[in-house]
């Protein structure tokens, strides 16, 4: 079967899944009722399961080797994708449930600095990856290494829980709530536009991400230097590595420092930076004097650091505009279909116009292809920087601010309380009401 035939129909696989799965275990989440919840939290128990079961998918992947199978392969990755969703739809939702909204830029900051280095050791496989005892043993490593966080993470931190009003969740259909609520967060137009630019985003950078391999074996004359400091020789799975290590490098340098400072001087001004390195560290990709391997790591780099900035401020920009505090995993996890969709339909729009102006492509300029698709990632960019101007960023909204203090006071909503208990009213000091909208400004 042809490789990138291949790749994209795996990559197709677990985004079509993602985008199908990842709304339910949130909303699954957010509504989860049990005996254990007092004692775990509402989000563990799929964390726990669903790190369990993406684990028997990784092994499973492992047969894949053995059989040389295609159909293997993507079974595995299918069940990999589902249960993947189950532990990453709640674990998204940890953040907000347990840190200060003014502190989200700073939690986003690390978040997207760990994020970078679990990508880092990802990538670093391309180069252990005959020192771990080739394609079997990398799976072993990557399942325990998943296994592993996914213990820290549900031992060190106490999940929170929310005491919903009961009334409120008898006689309830769960996929019309689930529908609904696919719909609702698409109510706020603050996140509709962060939808819309996320997802702009990620159809530049998987336009980057998917085709950096092949333009590097196209492109890039060998063999692969590094001013004279490391030769990779002809090995294109090694310099691919490499390059992405270098921009995840990158990514480490600056995603702390943007989500950190996003808290005190505001979201947008750092979207517009990241934007704006993106942007121009591609152009280079265009200038066929500057197709040199060693030069290529320097954009890289450069690219990185647009990126690692990006990442970090759009998810506290993302939690700053969510609907509602009670509904955390499921918002978070119908945003994250903003890089679910660019998945799915990047590399098809990519490699088709690849293969089409490659044929077309004149002897003066052999690598057409690349320029047209790198120069539409550059679009990408644009149209995902600039409309972020209307992300109108309003904190301090009455119903938001109410709906956070009386979820965590044990309500639903304010609209369920005022409908429910609206004789204890009084019972509210204006000291809550102050720390309420306090945390929201």
């Amino acid at each position: 079967m042809n490789l990138i035939f291949t790749n994209i129909l795996v990559i197709l696989i677990g985004g079509l899944l993602g985008m199908i799965t990842m709304p339910i275990f949130g909303y699954l989440s957010d509504n989860f009722k049990g005996n254990c919840i007092n004692r775990v939290g509402k989000r563990t128990p799929f964390v726990i399961i669903g790190s369990l079961g993406c684990c028997a998918g990784i092994i499973i992947m492992s047969a894949f080797s053995i059989l040389r199978l295609f159909y293997v392969f993507a079974i595995s990755w299918a069940i990999t994708s589902i249960f993947l969703s189950m532990a990453v739809a709640p674990y998204s939702a940890v953040i907000p449930d347990t840190v200060q909204r003014e502190q989200f830029g700073a939690a986003s900051g690390w978040l997207g600095l760990l994020s970078m280095i679990g990508y880092g050791v990802g990538g670093s496989l391309g180069f252990f990856y005959l020192a771990l005892g080739g394609f079997t043993y990398s799976v072993y490593f990557v399942a325990g290494l998943f296994l592993l966080c996914s213990g820290i993470t549900c031992i060190s931190i106490r999940m929170k829980t929310y005491n919903f009003n009961e009334d409120s969740q008898q006689n309830r259909n769960m996929f019309k709530d689930i529908w609904g609520g696919i719909k609702a967060p698409f109510k706020s137009s603050d996140f509709c536009w962060v939808f819309f630019t996320r997802t702009c985003m990620g159809m530049g950078f998987y336009t980057l991400q998917q085709f950096i391999q092949y333009y590097i074996h196209d492109v890039i004359p060998t063999p692969y230097k590094v001013f004279s400091l490391i030769d990779i020789k002809d090995d294109v799975t090694s310099a691919t590595s490499l390059f992405l290590l270098v921009l995840l490098l990158g990514a480490v340098s600056s995603s702390i420092i943007g989500g950190i400072l996003s808290d005190k001087y505001g979201r947008k001004i750092f979207i517009y930076i990241s934007g704006l390195v993106q942007f121009l560290a591609i152009i280079p990709f265009l200038l066929p004097y500057l197709n040199e391997y060693q030069y290529i790591l320097i954009w890289g780099f450069i690219f990185g650091l647009g990126y690692g900035m990006y990442q970090s401020v759009d998810w506290a920009l993302a939690s700053d505009v969510l609907p509602s505090a009670k509904n955390f995993a499921k918002d978070i996890a119908i945003w994250q279909l903003s890089t679910n969709i660019p998945q799915i339909i990047s590399p098809f729009l990519a490699g088709l116009l690849l293969d089409e102006f490659s044929k077309i492509a004149p002897p003066e300029s052999p690598n057409l292809g690349y320029d047209v698709i790198f120069g539409i990632a550059m679009f990408w960019f644009a149209i995902g920087t600039i409309f972020v101007k209307n992300v109108k960023m309003e904190k301090l909204r009455r119903g938001q601010a109410l709906d956070d203090l009386f979820t965590l006071s044990g309500e639903s909503s304010f609209d369920d309380y005022l409908g429910v208990e609206f004789d204890r009213i009084e019972e509210i000091s204006v000291g809550e009401l102050e720390i309420g909208f306090s945390s929201d400004s």
